[in-house]
């Protein structure tokens, strides 16, 4: 089935004014319709967008940049607050190495422990962090390859990747 797309169809679908307003937003927006349309259909639309496979690059690379920011941060966070919470833990032995009574060396040793505990689940909180960009990044960046991969009918390992629909 042919379709002639003008360059106002695209924008119609893309809901822009023109190719400058493209953003990611809305190709990713785009790009989750694709299931629901038909595959010459959305192959036109992506042929009529000025250089989409640069743009979905353009993406990916945001994507690492701002991942890769994120995690830094987050390492000098999670670094910052281990250190505050080991100069914590080194006033209190010095506290206990002063400390005359058993009920003050109990006291010390239940703060030491408080400190412990607090510096535990933030490295069990701070591991379910990262677990949870790894996913979202690998989600994003597989369902932007099936996508493409379907919408173009790629072989990938001998294996023909179905179609969408027409």
């Amino acid at each position: 089935m042919g379709y002639e797309l003008s360059e106002e169809d695209v924008k119609k679908v893309l809901d822009i004014e023109s190719f400058r307003h493209l953003s990611k937003a809305k190709v990713i927006g785009f790009i989750s319709q694709i299931p629901g349309m038909n595959t010459d259909l959305a192959k036109k639309i992506i042929d009529r967008i000025p250089d989409f496979v640069d743009f979905l690059a353009n993406m990916v690379e945001s994507l690492k940049s701002t991942s890769e920011s994120v995690l830094r941060a987050n390492s000098e966070s999670q670094k910052s607050a281990d250190e505050m919470d080991q100069q914590i833990l080194n006033c209190f032995e010095k506290q206990l190495e002063k400390a005359d009574t058993p009920e003050e060396r109990s006291s010390i040793y239940d703060k030491m422990l408080t400190v412990s505990a607090r510096k535990s689940a933030r490295d069990t909180e701070n591991k379910s962090f990262l677990k949870n960009i790894t996913k979202i990044n690998s989600s994003i960046i597989g369902t932007s390859i099936v996508l493409t991969a379907a919408i173009l009918g790629v072989n990938i390992k001998g294996a023909k990747i179905p179609r969408l629909k027409s």
